[in-house]
């Protein structure tokens, strides 16, 4: 746990170390009514800094960190269905009062077996001999990573049957699991997929059932606010209430109302309920901005078609571009299967708190603590980043 220590003090220092996992494991290359082209490189750094609000003398009333028994645990995904990072080019960090941590002070281990094959990096900062009290602690991870465009066979996607007795391949069963922020084992979402699809969950192909889905989730949905919590100092990180809470405080027309992610997190679980495994994927992108280019967070989903993959889709970029093409399920969807723009997102997470017995401790932002911490100090969290280009990626075999 994160204790509070009044007077006691924490020594300072940095850490870096790189390739923890030797073996990628995770998605396996889309087939069938599914393909991935245009792979680009990026090098990508994702920071977090947290800092307690006492001042010189004020430790006893505020309090300072102590990480020996709250390690903190952030996701890699090592091999999704359109990205990829590459093994031996991911770093750790820690910074304690902008001082360094010997690698010989700091416990750091990789975890995996995790949903979707995801790994977690997780690091101990110690309680060494005292120097400064730890009033703020900058953390993060590195790494050089690969993402592709995504396209489908649309023909070849609506008639994919659902698997014989509707039993899912081991792999994905973790997309029909709730998760937080995607409540999908509560009945409320059952009992509305019922009632809007009735029969349509026995005759629809699995491909044309999510696109009805989607589309209703859509058309009923309010977006109000920012995807993200800015403060005076930076982004403090993801701005949502979460499936759950948007279903159950419509408006007074009985419209969904939330944020971007509360959308994806919406879609999911309807689609989880109706029996579809799905996944969010929460990620990077640059928008271009009045100003110029802003690197934000960025959301979207997949649901696995059987046979062929994890179907990429963005209900956001469906949800802005509107239009009569999204009436017709026969039709071929924009940013449904096919996302030209999906090269240019940063893959970092399928959950929006890690896969574990973590809770962020502040606004979501992908890592947490693990355990949860019983006592923390206040503090303040601003999340940092940055994407550079590394040019064309490598292409598939074949």
């Amino acid at each position: 746990m994160v204790k509070r220590l009044g007077s006691a003090v924490v020594a300072a220092s940095l850490l870096t170390v790189a390739g923890f996992v030797r073996v990628a494991e995770g998605d396996s290359p889309p087939i069938n009514a599914l393909r991935r082209y245009e792979p680009r490189l990026y090098d990508v750094s994702y920071t977090v800094t947290i800092q307690t609000q006492a001042a010189t003398g004020d430790a006893a009333r505020y309090g300072l960190f102590q990480f020996d028994e709250a390690p903190i645990v952030m996701p890699v995904i090592f091999m999704g269905q359109y990205s990829k990072v590459f093994v031996n080019t991911d770093q750790g960090f820690v910074f304690v009062n902008e001082h360094r941590v010997p690698p010989e002070k700091l416990a750091m281990s990789r975890e995996k077996d995790k949903p979707y094959n995801t790994h977690l990096l997780r690091m101990v900062v110690p309680q060494v001999t005292p120097q400064m009290m730890a009033r703020s602690v900058r953390w993060g991870v590195s790494f050089r990573t690969q993402t592709w465009s995504a396209d489908i066979d649309e023909n070849l996607a609506q008639r994919t049957a659902w698997p014989r007795d509707r039993a899912w391949p081991d792999h994905v069963k973790d997309g029909l699991a709730a998760q937080w922020g995607i409540e999908s084992d509560n009945p409320i979402f059952r009992t509305m997929v019922q009632a809007a699809y009735g029969d349509h969950l026995l005759t629809e192909t699995p491909y044309r059932l999510a696109k009805k889905i989607v589309a209703d989730t859509i058309n009923n949905f309010q977006i109000n606010g920012e995807g993200v919590n800015r403060g005076l100092y930076g982004l403090h990180g993801l701005n949502m209430r979460g499936a759950l809470a948007v279903v159950t405080t419509p408006d007074r027309v009985k419209r969904w109302i939330g944020t971007e992610h509360d959308l994806v997190c919406v879609c999911i679980a309807l689609l989880r309920a109706a029996g579809i495994p799905a996944r969010p994927v929460i990620g990077l992108e640059e928008i271009l901005t009045g100003t110029g280019d802003k690197t934000t967070f960025v959301s979207w989903g997949e649901f696995y078609l059987p046979n062929s993959g994890w179907v990429a889709f963005d209900p956001n970029a469906i949800r802005g571009k509107g239009g009569s093409q999204y009436s017709n399920l026969a039709n071929k969807w924009e940013f449904f299967g096919r996302l030209d723009d999906l090269n240019r997102r940063v893959v970092l997470a399928y959950h929006f708190i890690p896969p574990a017995t973590v809770e962020t401790p502040r606004n979501p932002a992908l890592w947490g603590w693990d355990p949860r911490p019983q006592k923390q100090p206040s503090y303040d969290q601003t999340i940092t980043f940055t994407i550079t280009k590394r040019g064309r990626g490598e292409d598939d075999p074949g």
